[in-house]
């Protein structure tokens, strides 16, 4: 794990698949997605980006932020 992905991490438990929300990145981009599904335990979950970019995973020590809307 490099320096850069040693943040916070995110507790996602609350996040269910079908919430809308907005994906963002280190960068402070904003994505706006939909809730795909996600492990048991709320480590990784998948979005489905409205803007085309597909399916993805994040896991909760990324530093990604999902916020639901």
């Amino acid at each position: 794990m490099t320096a850069k992905t040693k943040q916070v991490k995110q507790d996602w438990r609350k996040l269910e698949p079908g919430d809308e929300v907005i994906v963002i990145d280190d960068h402070a981009h904003e994505t706006p997605g939909i809730i795909d599904a996600k492990t048991f335990s709320s480590d990784v979950v998948w979005v489905v980006d409205h803007k085309g970019g597909g399916r993805r995973a994040f896991d909760h020590r990324e530093g990604i932020k999902i916020l639901r809307t």
